[in-house]
């Protein structure tokens, strides 16, 4: 492989900056540019990280400079300065690359993507079943490159104390819909066997009110706490849950596309997972519990324990091998190389 220059564009507001350089706490601009940036150094090429917003737009033009390739990530709240950026270094003669993790073609946002798929010389996605999306609203090819775990892997562990299972919900805000859907599975398993609920995510409105009114009538079999999502209490809870529910949407394109991560993070840290199928989770189907039901799945995993670390390891194996940042920055490093 020939040495690149590369530039990851990512909506300034994403970013902050302090002693140890750049961070933030969106985990797509982790995984999609400040993880894979650092793989590549790694693999002897320049790669940086910038932030993009109207008042930058003339700042980052001269970064750019003397780029080889420029990735793009979707701007959702100026992307009219992204738009323009990625015409004006295509018409430089600068490869230009475009990364899109989720489907908002239906949205508002569609039109914004549109141009970013038309203008850029390359696509690249997170899964099969949003490369076929964006091949039915664009007609355009794509690359896949998967989520990159983040932290140490933990150490498999199945120990519910007997009384009640300590369960963990965690992610975006606007999904926690999809954990609401799935209360009265919930409660079915809850009835035998008696759940504590942590639900990490940023603010929703009135959730401590709503989680308060729900446990007036159901702490019995099911009881919530919520707690505001930092990477920090996201470890953390982790480390103390016994388990991961991730709940989907049914027939939902914006869950249908998601990409693995979330089962990822949970079986890295050494949890096991009960998850609703969406296509990018069917590659663990071996090592979590997959399927509609997830009550079924709260039953099966209580009463095969004895199977739960072995399936963790072989899964955190598998996940080691697949998505090491070392793994995901090869994967960019061939993409980027043909664009």
């Amino acid at each position: 492989m020939s040495f690149m220059k590369i530039v990851w564009v990512v909506p300034q507001y994403a970013l902050k900056t302090d002693a140890a350089g750049l961070r933030t706490n969106i985990a797509s601009i982790r995984y999609r540019a400040l993880i894979p940036a650092q793989g590549l150094i790694a693999r002897g090429h320049l790669a940086s990280v910038v932030g993009l917003n109207a008042e930058r737009l003339d700042e980052v033009r001269e970064q750019l400079a003397g780029a080889d390739r420029v990735v793009f990530i979707k701007n959702y709240l100026e992307p009219d300065c992204s738009e323009r950026l990625l015409v004006d270094m295509r018409s430089r003669g600068v490869k230009t690359l475009f990364d899109l993790t989720d489907d908002r073609f239906q949205g508002e946002s569609g039109g914004h993507l549109q141009n970013m798929v038309a203008h850029a010389q390359a696509v690249v996605t997170v899964s099969p079943a949003l490369r076929q999306i964006i091949k039915q609203h664009t007609g355009k090819d794509s690359a896949i490159v998967g989520d990159p775990y983040e932290g140490s892997r933990g150490v498999p562990k199945w120990s519910p104390d007997g009384r009640r299972l300590k369960a963990l919900w965690f992610g975006y805000g606007p999904n926690i819909i999809s954990l609401r859907q799935a209360f009265p599975s919930l409660l079915e398993a809850g009835t035998k066997h008696p759940m504590d609920l942590r639900i990490v995510t940023a603010e929703v409105d009135d959730i401590e009110r709503d989680c308060k009114a729900f446990n007036s009538k159901y702490r019995h079999a099911l009881a919530l706490r919520y707690a505001k999502w930092s990477k920090d209490e996201t470890w953390n809870s982790l480390a103390a849950t016994d388990f991961v529910v991730i709940p989907a949407l049914p027939n939902s394109p914006w869950t249908l596309a998601k990409s693995s991560n979330r089962i990822i993070e949970s079986l890295w840290s050494g949890r096991f997972v009960v998850a609703h199928p969406i296509p990018s989770y069917m590659e663990f189907k071996d090592w979590a519990w997959i399927g509609p039901n997830l009550a079924e799945g709260i039953g099966w995993m209580t009463q095969n324990g004895s199977k739960i670390v072995e399936r963790i390891s072989a899964a955190q194996d598998h996940i080691a091998r697949a998505y090491s940042p070392d793994s995901i920055a090869a994967q960019w490093e061939q993409i980027l190389e043909k664009a």
